[in-house]
């Protein structure tokens, strides 16, 4: 009996240490896989963090230009509008110095009408056009 006993602890121990170095192994590579996936972890996190840094950054500079491009159709849109008032005074004022320039040119016939019929009266000789 002894020597089954014998074969058996002689086959385990090997058996027995080969599982101990395979056990040994495995919780070696996990450890291992573990520190790299924590370094891949905070790799991913500081990349990822930079990202959202370089986001708010092109979010916080399309604000600001949209905020420029507006104040410049604001001031766009009070310049036409300054314009447009501006040309409507001026053909106000036109259309008054049309009718005055009518008036005048009425007042000048009708005075160079009389001042004719004075000179026919008084016989002056008229110059020939």
């Amino acid at each position: 009996m002894t020597t089954t006993r014998d074969v058996n602890l002689g086959t385990l121990i090997p058996i027995g240490l080969f599982l101990v170095a395979q056990t040994l192994g495995a919780v070696w590579w996990a450890a291992t896989m573990t520190s790299r996936f924590d370094s891949l972890e905070r790799a991913f996190t500081s990349g990822q963090s930079a990202v959202e840094a370089d986001l708010e950054e092109e979010t916080a500079s399309r604000i600001e230009d949209r905020r420029r491009i507006y104040d410049r159709l604001v001031d766009a849109e009070q310049a036409v509008a300054s314009i447009t008032a501006e040309s409507r005074a001026t053909r106000a004022i036109l259309d008054g110095v049309d009718k005055q320039l009518a008036e005048l040119r009425t007042d000048i016939r009708t005075n160079n009408d009389l001042l004719r019929n004075v000179l026919v009266g008084l016989n002056v000789p008229q110059k020939n056009n």
